[in-house]
C-alpha cells in the first residue's frame, strides 16, 4: 500500500525550507502522455513526495539553528499520545466507475480540440491565419523576423509592424508570397529603426470558428502517444485512473487517521526553543523572499496582505501557531516510532537520497544540504508510523460495506 508521506507534518517543513515540493510522477508536456504512458510504480510515491526541482530554485534553503533532538531524547516529558491503533476511518470506494472514466477520457480529448482548418480560400479581411514568414533585411534574415507557424490577424493595426497584418488579405492558403514593411523610425532594435524589410510567407491555413474535438481513432493513438491502437490506450487509461483514485483514498485515509492521532494527543510542555526556532525559520522564509525581490520585509508582506488577509501581526500569530502545531507533530510521531521501536538504518536512509538525487539529477550531497538530514528522516519515520495506522485502522467504505480491518 504507497502512502502518502509528506502530509501537513512534512508541509511546514517545507515550507521552512523554501522548497515547492512536487509529488506527480506522471506529469509530461502532454496531457494524454501523462495519463497513459507511465507504467505504475515507476517511481515510488515515497520517492516521489521527497522530490524537488532543487536545481532551478532561486532561493536557497536557510542556514537553520540546530534542531532538538527527537530521537535522541526522551519525549515523555512532553507528549501523552492517544490512541494510534483501530482507528475508525469511513473511506470512498476505489472501485472506477465508468462514469469516472468517460469524463476524464472526454477532458483529454477535449485538451486536443481545435479550430476548424480552412484551406480552400482567400484569407478574408479580420481573419485569423496560420502562418509561417521569414524576414529580410537587404537580402538577409534578421534575428526576430522569422517564425514557423504564428497567428495573424489580417487587419489594419494587427502583426509586428504597421501593414503586416494587412498584407495577408486576399492570400491563398499553401502559396508563398511577399511583401514589404518599414520599421517605424522610434524601434527597440537600431538596426531595424526606420528600415524597410521584405518578409515572405506561407498561410497554412485560415482558423475558422468552429471547434473541432478528435475521435480517439488508433492513428490519434498513435501520433500522440505511445501506444498503437485504442485498446490498448482504454487499457492503459483505466490502470493509471484506478491506480491514482487507490493512492487518493489511500492519502484521504491516512490524514483523517493522522489528524485523530494529532487531536488526541496532549501536549504537556514544549522543547525549550523548539516553538521559537520553527517560528523563527518561517519568518525568516518570508524575509528571503522580500530580498529576492529586492524589497524590505513590510513592503513585501503588504503587496501581498490582501491575498492573506492579515496584518504582519497576525501573520506573526499564525505562525506561531503552526509552530507549535508542527513541532507538536514532531513529538507525536517520535514517540509512535520510539514505542514501535523504528529504527531507519544508515543504508535505508543513503538509498533515500540516493533516489532522490537521481530524479532530480543532483548529487547526494545537494539533497541533503537542500532538506537537511532531519527532514530526510522525518519523512521516512512517517512512513513506517504511516502503514501503522492505515495496517491498523478500521475501514468502512462508505456505499455501505462491511467494517474491515487493513491488512
Amino acid at each position: 500500500m504507497k502512502k502518502r508521506i509528506i502530509a501537513a507534518l512534512l508541509l511546514a517543513s517545507m515550507l521552512t525550507l523554501t522548497m515547492s515540493c512536487t509529488k506527480n510522477d506522471e506529469i509530461e508536456t502532454d496531457e494524454t502522455q501523462q495519463v497513459v504512458e507511465t507504467e505504475a510504480g515507476e517511481t515510488s510515491s515515497e520517492t516521489a513526495a521527497m522530490e524537488t526541482e532543487i536545481g532551478e530554485t532561486e532561493t536557497e534553503a536557510p542556514v537553520q539553528a540546530e534542531s532538538y533532538n527527537y530521537m535522541g531524547n526522551d519525549l515523555t516529558p512532553f507528549i501523552t499520545l492517544g490512541n494510534y491503533k483501530g482507528l475508525a476511518v469511513t473511506t470512498a470506494s476505489s472501485v472506477l466507475t465508468d462514469e469516472e472514466y468517460q469524463e476524464q477520457l472526454a477532458q483529454i480529448m477535449q485538451s486536443y480540440s481545435y479550430n476548424e482548418k480552412i484551406t480552400d480560400r482567400a484569407v478574408a479581411e479580420g481573419d485569423t491565419v496560420v502562418t509561417s514568414y521569414s524576414g529580410y533585411l537587404d537580402g538577409v534574415q534578421f534575428e526576430g523576423g522569422t517564425s514557423a507557424s504564428s497567428e495573424v490577424v489580417a487587419a489594419d493595426g494587427q502583426g509586428m509592424i504597421d501593414g503586416f497584418g494587412p498584407a495577408f488579405i486576399g492570400q491563398m492558403p499553401g502559396v508563398e508570397f511577399s511583401f514589404n514593411v518599414t520599421f517605424p523610425t522610434v524601434y527597440g532594435n537600431l538596426d531595424l529603426a526606420g528600415k524597410e524589410v521584405t518578409f515572405v510567407c506561407t498561410v497554412d491555413h485560415i482558423k475558422g470558428d468552429k471547434v473541432i474535438t478528435p475521435e480517439l481513432t488508433d492513428e490519434f493513438v498513435r501520433e500522440n502517444t505511445v501506444l498503437q491502437t485504442v485498446e490498448d490506450f482504454e487499457i492503459k487509461l483505466r490502470e493509471n485512473m484506478a491506480l491514482q483514485k487507490q493512492q487518493d483514498i489511500e492519502m484521504k485515509m491516512y490524514d483523517d487517521l493522522w489528524a485523530q492521532v494529532v487531536e488526541g494527543s496532549v501536549v504537556v510542555a514544549y522543547p525549550e526553543g523548539e516553538v521559537e526556532r520553527n517560528h523563527d525559520m518561517m519568518m525568516s522564509n518570508m524575509a528571503a523572499y522580500a530580498e529576492m525581490y529586492g524589497v524590505g520585509f513590510d513592503e513585501f508582506f503588504a503587496a501581498n496582505a490582501e491575498y492573506n488577509n492579515m496584518t504582519v501581526e497576525e501573520y506573526e500569530d499564525y505562525n506561531l501557531l503552526q509552530a507549535q502545531l508542527f513541532v507538536k507533530e514532531n513529538l507525536v510521531i517520535y514517540q509512535i516510532a520510539k514505542q514501535e521501536g523504528i529504527i531507519i538504518d544508515d543504508a535505508r536512509f543513503s538509498e533515500r537520497v540516493a533516489s532522490v538525487a537521481e530524479n532530480n539529477g543532483v548529487t547526494e550531497e545537494e539533497v541533503i544540504n537542500y532538506y537537511g538530514r532531519d527532514t530526510i528522516m522525518l519523512s521516512l519515520l512517517q512512513e513506517d508510523v504511516a502503514k501503522i495506522l492505515t495496517e491498523s485502522a478500521v475501514i468502512t467504505v462508505a456505499e455501505g460495506e462491511s467494517e474491515t480491518t487493513a491488512e
